[in-house]
């Protein structure tokens, strides 16, 4: 069952009520968001360059745009997809499910129940190593580098640009929502070397 709960309560007399009702006749009821429409999500990426890591976490935001609070049993799944921007032909597409969840303060795994307060927001997470649908090693088949003059052992990629876009659904009846599609700059690293070694890597493309 789905459940929207005001969280504002208001007490009024009966008169009161039958009067602010007979005014009103003439009124415009104030606008209310479309009950059909209860979810906003969007994209965010962070490239992460560690000793055992280097991938790409990609972040989703499942935003209450709905005036009331949302209390329901929920079936939550997406599918994200990016491409590179130069050659589509290169893309990864990703299912999301209660497994990527990250933040469970809203989310009782028991019941598998969702309560979010209008502005909550859920947060799903996916890490890429950067290989796409065809198996294609990104890195290593169609990044191009230069050497980092910082650190002989270590090359930098040129800057690619990929495009975030997808759907997701969290309460089965309702169906699918489009995630705001996003174009995100990436600026890989060849390899992690220590602080020993080398100095820290530009991983922001803005710093290179």
């Amino acid at each position: 069952m789905l459940r929207l709960r005001n969280n504002r309560t208001i007490l009024v007399t009966p008169l009161i009520a039958c009067l602010a009702f007979i005014l009103a006749c003439d009124e415009s009821l104030p606008p209310r968001n479309d009950p059909s429409r209860l979810f906003r999500g969007s994209a965010d990426t962070k490239y992460s360059l560690l000793w055992n890591e280097n991938a790409l976490r990609i972040g989703i935001n499942i935003v209450n745009i709905y005036d009331e609070t949302i209390q329901t049993s929920v079936n939550m799944v997406g599918t994200v997809k990016i491409s590179l921007v130069r050659n589509k032909i290169y893309q990864k597409t990703i299912t999301m499910n209660v497994s990527n969840l990250v933040s469970t303060k809203f989310y009782n795994s028991l019941t598998k129940e969702l309560t979010l307060d209008p502005g909550d927001s859920i947060r799903f997470i996916y890490t890429w190593n950067f290989v796409d649908d065809n198996d294609d090693n990104l890195p290593q088949d169609v990044f191009h580098y230069y050497g980092d003059v910082s650190c002989p052992g270590r090359s930098l990629a040129n800057s690619e640009s990929f495009l975030i876009s997808g759907s997701f659904q969290i309460i089965e009846k309702l169906g699918t929502f489009p995630l705001n599609p996003v174009v995100f700059n990436l600026c890989y690293v060849s390899k992690y070397m220590s602080a020993h070694d080398c100095p820290a890597p530009p991983t922001e493309c803005a710093q290179r």
